[in-house]
């Protein structure tokens, strides 16, 4: 009927709406915390190998997302390092079988400017087919350089610490010499170097300074330059002045070869050193060599902490090689002092033998009586004294002396100079291996030449037989004890040897209190024992046992 009729139609959307903006609000977040985190996001589709990501996965690489397109498994595969390459597909394999719940994998991928940049791979698929293949997997790109830079130089540093701790153990163990091979044996690999070795200067004939190699490290690959005739005898002014100049102030060299002069690359383009570190050893203000790291795979420098790590090391090298030198001066100097006072030894035992003599000569127009006992007694004590001196010329120890081979000879005097039958009269010497020093064993040897001779004298009266024991052992503290023992008529009881007024007795007792120090106890029981105890004097450096015996009962 030509009616216009207007007919509407209202569907409700607020629930699309509500939806639509709730996903914008996602995106948005989403889209905010990635790039918050700057992290480099990927889709994978498997199947076709077409790779969707976002800006920063490409600026990670130092590129554009515009300049990568159209980005694919191919992309990826040409930037990861050819090293990494086939842990990226074991680590895919893993997770497309279930073994891994996520890919996860740290590699190396190549920066616009050249550099490897070090990245955390992640990511799971996210759409399986129906028979089981994976169809679209989806991940992450973080750009962990940082980290794995710090924690390369933990290692370093680690690594250096262990080498600078070794080498410096293998130096203080040392003895006569310096174990130069071993100790760069240590510090080579610590270094990282490719070489490492060791120069010694010295003068030629013409008193011209050359530098010789002493030792030599390398790394697996490296051709070891050990056999180069070449390296010995360098002179410094011919192919290296400027090293002289740098290291004799104690500077050492850093640099790459290529930069060096002409000379210098004559001797280390031939070794194949593209950059190298020479740090000088100096002992006593003396440049005396140094120590050198070659780098034979790049041409890259040691850094500030590393040459602090390698200096060090040189130093401790140096400290090593002054030690040594100084204990051979010293060596020398004990030799030197050594034969001198042998020889004093010998002239002092010589001398008092001739005074012996003389009193022998003098004795000869004595009649027997007070006179001729006197010079007797005294060629006895001369004799104790002298007998130290011999002992000390034959020793191979000047510092101490043994108490066994010095009672005897102590003895055996008395005998001769008694003129008494052995068999009347027998002797036994305990010394315990003990050994003395000088200023211990002269007053003990006057002593028992004073405590013997009295028992020979008075001990066995009518040609009795009879036994003198003497002996003289450590007891704990350093207290010494000599004990001279007969089994002869026995000392009268009211003798006092504090006031005895006899010489002998008297030379005792001022020998034990104002020499020795010690105490004088007189035991009356079937003869007579004198039991002496003093502190005895401790040489420095020496053991009171004798070297051959020391640590025995």
């Amino acid at each position: 009927d030509g009616r216009l009729v207007r007919i509407e139609i209202a569907f409700d959307i607020s629930h699309r709406k509500l939806t639509e903006e709730s996903l914008a609000v996602e995106k948005r977040r989403l889209s905010d915390i990635i790039s918050g985190t700057n992290v480099g996001t990927w889709e994978w589709n498997i199947q076709t190998g077409e790779l969707l990501v976002n800006e920063r996965w490409a600026g990670i690489i130092g590129y554009t997302l515009k300049e990568l397109s159209p980005v694919t498994t191919d992309t990826w595969n040409g930037f990861v390092h050819p090293e990494d390459l086939p842990k990226v597909d074991e680590n895919l394999e893993k997770h497309f079988s279930g073994e891994l719940e996520y890919y996860v994998l740290e590699a190396r991928i190549k920066h616009r400017n050249g550099d490897w940049v070090w990245v955390q791979d992640r990511g799971r698929v996210s759409t399986w087919a129906a028979d089981g293949k994976p169809l679209l997997m989806s991940g992450t790109h973080i750009d962990i350089t940082e980290r794995k830079h710090a924690e390369e130089e933990i290692i370093k540093r680690e690594r250096y610490l262990k080498g600078l701790n070794e080498s410096t153990k293998i130096l203080l163990a040392s003895v006569g010499s310096i174990p130069f091979q071993e100790f760069i044996d240590c510090l080579g690999p610590a270094a990282g170097a490719s070489r490492t070795y060791i120069f010694i200067n010295h003068r030629g004939h013409r008193e011209e300074l050359l530098l010789s190699q002493k030792a030599e490290w390398c790394a697996p690959g490296i051709l070891p330059e050990t056999d180069n005739p070449l390296l010995q005898n360098l002179s410094y002014d011919r192919w290296f002045p400027r090293w002289w100049d740098i290291l004799h102030k104690g500077d050492l060299i850093n640099g790459r070869v290529a930069d060096f002069p002409e000379s210098e690359r004559e001797v280390l383009d031939p070794q194949d050193i593209l950059a190298i570190l020479i740090i000088p050893l100096v002992v006593d203000n003396e440049f005396i060599g140094f120590i050198g790291f070659d780098n034979c795979v790049s041409d890259m420098e040691w850094d500030d902490v590393e040459q602090t790590f390698l200096s060090t090391a040189a130093n401790d090298l140096s400290q090593a090689i002054r030690r040594v030198r100084m204990e051979e001066k010293v060596r020398i100097s004990l030799r030197e002092k050594e034969v001198l006072l042998r020889e004093i030894h010998h002239r002092v035992k010589n001398n008092m033998q001739v005074v012996s003599s003389l009193l022998n000569l003098q004795a000869r127009g004595v009649p027997p009586g007070k006179a001729l006992d006197a010079i007797r007694e005294s060629q006895r004590r001369i004799s104790a004294i002298s007998q130290v001196h011999e002992a000390l010329y034959l020793s191979s120890d000047l510092s101490r002396i043994s108490m066994d081979k010095y009672l005897t000879g102590v003895l055996r005097e008395i005998t001769s100079l008694c003129s008494l039958e052995e068999e009347n009269i027998r002797y036994s010497i305990d010394a315990h291996d003990l050994a003395l020093t000088i200023s211990d064993a002269i007053p003990i040897g006057l002593v028992t030449n004073e405590l013997v001779t009295n028992a020979f004298k008075h001990a066995f009266p009518e040609q009795r037989k009879g036994l003198i024991q003497i002996t003289i052992r450590e007891l704990s503290d350093n207290t010494v004890e000599l004990m001279v023992a007969d089994d002869g008529v026995g000392m009268p009881g009211e003798m006092d040897i504090m006031g005895a007024k006899t010489l002998g007795l008297q030379i005792v007792r001022s020998l034990v209190k104002t020499q020795l120090g010690g105490t004088i106890n007189i035991i009356r029981d079937k003869g007579t024992t004198f039991s002496i105890k003093f502190s005895r004097s401790i040489d420095p450096g020496s053991e009171s046992k004798l070297p051959d015996q020391a640590g025995r009962g």
